[in-house]
């Protein structure tokens, strides 16, 4: 299972961080702490027995200074958030491992991933996909435990090529497109649900029971009535004479031969 999410900020750089008053300290801290509890919130509550975190810092530029520094209250910041929430207790019972990333983007943020660790050492089989490194897709086909969540409009989709012919990874992109609400998620069965995707379409309230919400969403998007076999042949029917006209038509005009509009004189020869 995983969970992620972005804070909009960077971590407080070390030096800074240790210049500051204890109070201003303190206040810095709980405002990612917030954050944190804030996102915890909208994914559900998920509780994990042992987690790897990873953290993709983005810069504005290229030139990152002292990354250090980040990652030193990145993950301080980090341990003291997820502590009670996601996890019992920040310690190496529970939080087993780190991974970082830095990358350059228009805004400064921290995207943070958290993944469940099997026990025994084993990850989640996703870690034998081969975009496993660079893809942090909240739903993954290979990861069933992932398929239990949410996805946000906003997050990333999976990029695997053969994914891509999965209904609800077909939903994914079509609604990411659609100018759908933000802050709204989609459980697997709404994206499963073959219904018209219409601009704007809205998800749930994640402050809301999942529940009823799923259930008055599933009536309010009715699934796309299949077609009779009458129908099927006949809209077969229909693209064939389409097909045969335009066919015919791009013919005549490679050939040069006239419709019968070229020959009508223009309006400037009727007054003459």
């Amino acid at each position: 299972m995983k969970a992620s999410f972005t804070i909009p900020m960077l971590p407080m750089p070390l030096n800074a961080y240790k210049s500051m008053h204890g109070s201003k300290q303190l206040q810095t801290e709980n405002q990612w702490k917030e954050i944190v509890a804030i996102e915890w919130n909208k994914l559900g509550k998920p509780h994990f027995n042992q987690i790897k975190i990873t953290m993709i810092f983005a810069f504005t530029d290229k030139c990152q200074g002292g990354s250090d520094g980040y990652l030193v209250m990145g993950c301080k910041f980090t341990s003291g958030a997820v502590r009670g929430l996601f996890i019992p207790d920040d310690t190496p019972e529970f939080l087993a491992e780190w991974a970082f990333r830095f990358q350059t983007a228009d805004d400064p943020e921290t995207k943070i991933i958290i993944e469940e660790i099997k026990p025994g050492g084993k990850e989640h089989l996703r870690a034998f996909c081969s975009l496993y490194t660079s893809c942090i897709a909240p739903l993954c086909p290979i990861d069933t435990d992932s398929l239990q969540g949410v996805w946000y409009p906003d997050e990333t989709i999976c990029q695997e090529k053969t994914s891509r012919l999965l209904l609800w990874v077909k939903a994914q992109r079509k609604i990411s497109k659609s100018e759908a609400q933000q802050n709204r998620y989609f459980t697997l069965p709404m994206l499963n649900h073959d219904c018209v995707i219409r601009k704007g379409i809205s998800g749930l309230d994640p402050d809301k029971e999942d529940k009823q919400q799923v259930k008055k969403w599933m009536e309010e998007h009715p699934g796309i009535k299949p077609l009779s076999q009458d129908e099927e042949k006949a809209r077969r029917e229909k693209m064939k004479i389409c097909r045969r006209h335009r066919t015919e038509k791009l013919s005549s005009e490679k050939k040069g031969v006239q419709t019968p509009f070229q020959n009508v004189p223009s309006s400037r020869n009727f007054d003459d």
